[in-house]
C-alpha cells in the first residue's frame, strides 16, 4: 500500500486558499485550550474575590462558580479539589504582587546603591536618606491601600491561613521570603550589621500598617501615622535613634 501523501494547502482560482484538515484541528485545538485557560483563569480571579469578601472559609465550589459566571462542573474539571484552587489563587496573587514589588525594586535598590556610601558618611546624610525611603515607602503603601485593597485583603487572608492550614504554610512562607529579600539587600546597603533582622521587623511593620487600613475606610486611613512608623524603624535601622 502506498504512503498517504501529507496534507497540504493549495491555492485554487480567484486566490482562494484551501485550509488543509490537519492546520484546522490545529487551529481548532489551539482555540479550545485558548478558551480552557481564559476559563481557569476567570475561575481563579472569582476565587481570589470570594477570598476578600469572605476569607478562605468562605470558598466552596458553588460560590466560586457563581462569582465566575460558569457551570458549577467546571470548578471541579479545572481543579481537583477546593485546596488546589485556593492554592492556585494564592499562587497567581504571589506572582503579580511580587512583579509590582520587583519593578519597584529595581528602581529603588540601584538608587540606594549609588548614594549611600556618601550619604551614610554623616548624621545629615542618613537622615536624608532615611526620609527618602521613607517617602518611597509610603507612597507604595498608601497607593495599595487606596488602589489593590482586594488584593491587600486576599494576600492577608491568605498569610493568615497559612498559620492554620498546614498546606497552605509552605506557600505563605515562600511568599514572606519573597517580600523580604529584596528588604534585605536594602538594610546591607544601609550598613546594618543584622540586616535579615532589620528587614523583618521593616517589613512586619509594614503589613502590620496594611492590615490596620483594611479596618477603615480609605479616605480614613492616617496616612501620617503610617509616615511616622516607617521613618521610624528606618531611622532606627540606619543608627539615627
Amino acid at each position: 500500500m502506498s504512503a498517504r501523501a501529507p496534507a497540504r494547502s493549495t491555492v485554487r482560482g480567484g486566490g482562494e486558499r484551501a485550509v488543509a484538515p490537519n492546520a484546522a484541528v490545529a487551529r481548532g485545538q489551539r482555540g479550545s485550550r485558548q478558551r480552557g485557560e481564559r476559563t481557569r483563569e476567570s475561575i481563579v480571579q472569582a476565587t481570589l474575590r470570594v477570598i476578600a469578601a469572605q476569607g478562605v472559609g468562605g470558598v466552596t465550589h458553588r460560590a466560586v462558580a457563581r462569582e465566575a459566571r460558569v457551570n458549577l462542573s467546571l470548578t471541579t474539571y479545572y481543579f481537583v479539589d477546593l485546596y488546589d484552587l485556593v492554592a492556585a489563587a494564592f499562587r497567581d496573587l504571589m506572582q503579580r504582587s511580587q512583579a509590582e514589588l520587583g519593578l519597584r525594586w529595581s528602581q529603588v535598590l540601584p538608587r540606594v546603591k549609588r548614594d549611600a556610601a556618601r550619604a551614610l558618611r554623616t548624621r545629615k546624610g542618613r537622615g536624608q536618606l532615611r526620609d527618602a525611603l521613607a517617602h518611597q515607602f509610603v507612597d507604595f503603601l498608601h497607593h495599595k491601600i487606596l488602589h489593590n485593597r482586594v488584593d491587600l485583603a486576599t494576600e492577608h487572608h491568605f498569610l493568615f491561613e497559612g498559620l492554620v492550614d498546614p498546606r497552605l504554610t509552605e506557600l505563605a512562607e515562600l511568599h514572606r521570603a519573597r517580600l523580604a529579600a529584596p528588604i534585605v539587600r536594602l538594610c546591607r546597603l544601609l550598613g546594618s550589621d543584622a540586616a535579615a533582622l532589620d528587614a523583618d521587623l521593616l517589613l512586619g511593620t509594614a503589613m502590620r500598617l496594611e492590615y490596620e487600613a483594611l479596618l477603615v475606610p480609605p479616605e480614613r486611613y492616617d496616612v501620617p501615622r503610617l509616615r511616622r512608623a516607617i521613618r521610624r524603624v528606618l531611622g532606627w535601622i540606619l543608627k539615627l535613634s
